[in-house]
C-alpha cells in the first residue's frame, strides 16, 4: 500500500455496500499518510475526532478504493470485547444435551464438544477467514452467524480492513480486552484454540473514537493516530474551504458554488452559537444533509435553492434547538 494508490485531493463514489448507504469520499493527503503509515507498521490505526468528521467513512473508502474486503463493527455500551472475537451459544448447547440425552445418543460427548458451539466474531473473519468459514458450520451443515464481510470474496486477497466504530461507547473493559490481539495479531478462544492471522500484512484495522471517554494509554500506544478535525470556526476562510471539499466530493457541480460557500456560513454561524450556548455543535454531516434536501427538492432552481437553505436550515443544523433563532423553544 502507497500514498499512489489513493487519489489523493480526489473524490471516489463508494458503492452501496450492506447497511452502507451509496456515498462520495474525498482523499485528504494527510489522513492517507497516516493509514499508509499504519499499514506498514502493522498497527491499528486510530481516528480521533467529533461526530460527523468522516471518520467511519475513511475506513470504508480505504477498502472500496484498494478493493479489499471490508468488516465494519459498530461498538454499543454493552459491546464486550470477547463479541468482536467469538460468540459462544451456552443456550443451544443446553438444548442439544436434553436432546441428545433423551435419545441415549452414545456420541454425546464428542456433539457438545464447547468448540462446536463456538461462533466466529469479525475480527476472527478478519483474521483468518478458513477457519472462521469452518467454525461458523454447525453440525447439520447450516451457518451459526451471517458473514459479517461486506465485499466481494475476491477483495481478500487484497487484504481486509476491519472498522471498529465509536469503540469509546464500551467500557474500558474492550480496548483492554483487544491489547493481545493488537500486538500479536492472533488470540485464544476460551477453549484453547489459537486463531492466528493467515497473513501478517493483510489486515488493517481501523478504530474510531468521538472523545466521550477516555481510553486505555496502553491501548492508545498500540495504535498509530488520526486526528480528524474541522478548522475553528472564527477562521471563516478555513472553514469554508473545508466544507467545499464535502460539498464537492458529495455534489459535484449540481449545485451552484455560491450555495455551498452559503451553506458553509449558514453552518459555521450555527457552530458559532451553539458553542456559545453549551449545545452539541452541527458538522459536516448536517452540513451535507441541508445541501441533500435543497437538491432534492428545488432541482436547478436557484431562487427556491437559496429560499430552502434557509428555510430548512433551523431543522437540519438546528438539531439540538437553533441557536440561531432566538424564537425556537
Amino acid at each position: 500500500m502507497k500514498l499512489q494508490d489513493f487519489p489523493l485531493g480526489e473524490s471516489l463514489k463508494l458503492e452501496a455496500r450492506g447497511s452502507w448507504p451509496e456515498a462520495h469520499h474525498y482523499f485528504e493527503p494527510d489522513h492517507m499518510k497516516a493509514v499508509v503509515a499504519a499499514w506498514h507498521a502493522g498497527r491499528p490505526l486510530l481516528i480521533r475526532g467529533k461526530p460527523g468528521v468522516g471518520k467511519s467513512q475513511l475506513a470504508r473508502a480505504v477498502a472500496e478504493c484498494r478493493r479489499m474486503q471490508f468488516i465494519s463493527v459498530v461498538v454499543q455500551p454493552r459491546t464486550e470485547y470477547q463479541d468482536l472475537l467469538w460468540q459462544y451459544d451456552a443456550v443451544a448447547r443446553l438444548a442439544d444435551a436434553q436432546i441428545l440425552a433423551a435419545m441415549n445418543d452414545p456420541a454425546i460427548q464428542e456433539k457438545l464438544a464447547p468448540k462446536n458451539y463456538v461462533a466466529p466474531g469479525p475480527l476472527w473473519w478478519a483474521l483468518n477467514p478458513e477457519t472462521a468459514r469452518e467454525r461458523n458450520r454447525r453440525q447439520d451443515g447450516t451457518e451459526k452467524s451471517p458473514d459479517p464481510r461486506l465485499m466481494p470474496e475476491e477483495y481478500a486477497k487484497n487484504g481486509n480492513v476491519v472498522l471498529i466504530d465509536e469503540i469509546d461507547k464500551a467500557d474500558i473493559d474492550l480496548p483492554n480486552g483487544l491489547l493481545e490481539l493488537l500486538g500479536n495479531q492472533s488470540f485464544t478462544t476460551p477453549h484453547g484454540e489459537v486463531v492466528a492471522s493467515s497473513g501478517a500484512d493483510k489486515l488493517l484495522i481501523i478504530v474510531t473514537t468521538n472523545e466521550d471517554r477516555e481510553l486505555p494509554p496502553a491501548f492508545v500506544r498500540r495504535c498509530l493516530v488520526l486526528r480528524i478535525a474541522l478548522p475553528k470556526n472564527d477562521d471563516e476562510t478555513a472553514f469554508t474551504a473545508a466544507m467545499l471539499k464535502y460539498a464537492h466530493a458529495h455534489f459535484k457541480d449540481r449545485l451552484d458554488q455560491s450555495l455551498y460557500i452559503e451553506a458553509a456560513e449558514l453552518l459555521r454561524k450555527e457552530r458559532i452559537a451553539a458553542e456559545a450556548a453549551h449545545q452539541p455543535p452541527p458538522g459536516p454531516a448536517e452540513y451535507l444533509d441541508l445541501l441533500r434536501v435543497v437538491d432534492r427538492l428545488a432541482g436547478g432552481d436557484k431562487q427556491t435553492q437559496r429560499k430552502l437553505l434557509e428555510e430548512m436550515r433551523p431543522f437540519v443544523l438546528g438539531k439540538a434547538g437553533s441557536a440561531l433563532d432566538e424564537s425556537a423553544p
